[in-house]
C-alpha cells in the first residue's frame, strides 16, 4: 500500500506528516492477508533453486515474519553452494517486493553430529572442517546483500533453541531457568495454614510450567536421558509444593495423588496426537513423506555410520510408537474421527500406559 501518511500526537501537539513508502497499517484487519499474499512469493522464488537436481533444492519454513531455510547434504561444500545460491535469489526477491532483510538479525548454523570432523570456534564465531590430523579448513561465511552472515553455535527459532549438535541441552537449560521463576511463584502463594490449596496450585503448575514443558516436547524427546531427567526434577518439585509432601516422597506417589502423568508419557502422547493431526495434510506436510517411506532401517544405519550411535529424531520416535500401538499401517478417515487416546491404569494407581486405538 502506497500513498499513506503518518504523524505523531503527544497531547494536543501534532508532528508533521511523514509519507510511508510501502507497508500496511498496523492493527488493520486486512494487513495479515496482504502480508501473507506478499510473503507467499518467497516460496515460489525458492522453488526454482535447483529444480532439476534434488540435491540443490532448499526447504523453507515460515511463520508470519519468522522464516528459515535449510539444506541437507553429506558434503558441506555442496550445502554451502546451494545455500548461497538461495540467498542470492532472496536478495533479488526482496528488492522486487520491497522487503529488507537485516544481516545482523540473520544467523547461520551448521548442524552436524559427528564430533571429529566439524568444530565451532566460540571466540571467532567460525566453523572449521577437519582435513587431516592437524589441519583444519575454515568454512566461508554465507552472505546476503553483500554482507556476511555470522555463524552461531545455536539459534532460536519459534521458541526452540537449536544447537549445532542437536543435543537440546541449551534449550532444556533455558527452559529450566524459565520454569524456576514460576516455581518461586508457587512457593510464594502456597502455605500450610494459608495461601492457595492443592487444586489452585496444580492449576498454576499446568498453566505456567507444564505448558512451557509441553511446547516442542515432540522435538526434544530424543535428548539424552540425563538432560530430560532435569525436567522431571522441575515437575517433582512443583508437585511437592502443591501437595505439601516431604522431600523424600516417591515420584510415583505424587503423580498418583495429583493425577499428573510422567513427562515421558506426555511426550509420547503428544507425538501420537501430532501424527494423527498431520494425516489430513497428506504430502503437503514434509513429515508425512517420511512417514509413508519405510526408511527406518536405512536412517538408523546411516546414523550409526555417521555418529556411531543411533539417532532417534521425531520420525523414528513416531514410527516406533506406531509399531508399538499396532497403527503402523493405519489410514486417516476424513469423514469422521478415527483415533482417540485412552489412558489405562495398570498394577497400581500411578502406572499408566498410553493406548492409541481406532474407533469402529
Amino acid at each position: 500500500m502506497t500513498g499513506r501518511k503518518i504523524r505523531v500526537r503527544v497531547g494536543a501537539e501534532h508532528a508533521e506528516h511523514e509519507i510511508i513508502d510501502n507497508g500496511s497499517p498496523q492493527g488493520s484487519v486486512i494487513s495479515p492477508i496482504l502480508f501473507n499474499v506478499m510473503i507467499d512469493t518467497l516460496y515460489e522464488t525458492l522453488s526454482h533453486v535447483g529444480p532439476d537436481d534434488p540435491d540443490d533444492r532448499v526447504d523453507l519454513s515460515q511463520f508470519a515474519d519468522d522464516s528459515s531455510i535449510w539444506h541437507v547434504h553429506y558434503d558441506i561444500n555442496v550445502s554451502h553452494r546451494v545455500m548461497q545460491n538461495a540467498l542470492n535469489k532472496i536478495s533479488i526477491w526482496q528488492n522486487e517486493w520491497g522487503f529488507k532483510i537485516s544481516p545482523l538479525k540473520t544467523e547461520a548454523v551448521i548442524f552436524n553430529r559427528t564430533h571429529n570432523t566439524l568444530k565451532y570456534l566460540e571466540t571467532e564465531q567460525q566453523y572449521v572442517l577437519k582435513i587431516s590430523e592437524d589441519k583444519y579448513r575454515r568454512i566461508p561465511h554465507l552472505t546476503v546483500n553483500n554482507q556476511a552472515i555470522p555463524y552461531k553455535k545455536q539459534a532460536r527459532f519459534l521458541g526452540m533453541i537449536l544447537d549445532y549438535r542437536l543435543t537440546w541441552s541449551p534449550h532444556v537449560k533455558d527452559l529450566i531457568n524459565r520454569c524456576r521463576k514460576d516455581l518461586n511463584l508457587m512457593k510464594l502463594i502456597s502455605g500450610t495454614c494459608y495461601g492457595a490449596d492443592k487444586k489452585a496450585l496444580l492449576m498454576v503448575y499446568k498453566a505456567l510450567i507444564l505448558s512451557k514443558i509441553d511446547y516442542g516436547c515432540i522435538l526434544y524427546h530424543n535428548a539424552a536421558k540425563s538432560i530430560l531427567a532435569k525436567l522431571d526434577v522441575i515437575q517433582n518439585t512443583a508437585l511437592k509444593i502443591a501437595t505439601g509432601a516431604y522431600k523424600a516422597t516417591r515420584t510415583a506417589a505424587l503423580e498418583a495423588e495429583t493425577t499428573v502423568k510422567p513427562l515421558k508419557l506426555r511426550r509420547e502422547e503428544h507425538t501420537l496426537k501430532y501424527w494423527a493431526r498431520s494425516q489430513p495434510h497428506g504430502n503437503r506436510l514434509p513429515l508425512n513423506k517420511l512417514y509413508r517411506i519405510n526408511t527406518t532401517n536405512n536412517l538408523a544405519q546411516a546414523a550409526n555410520q555417521a555418529s556411531k550411535r543411533p539417532i532417534s529424531h521425531f520420525v523414528l520416535n513416531a514410527q516406533s510408537l506406531l509399531r508399538e500401538t499396532g497403527l503402523e499401517g493405519a489410514k486417516y478417515n476424513h469423514t469422521k474421527p478415527t483415533y482417540h487416546i485412552i489412558l489405562t491404569k495398570l498394577r497400581d494407581p500411578w502406572s499408566y500406559i498410553t493406548l492409541f486405538q481406532t474407533k469402529k
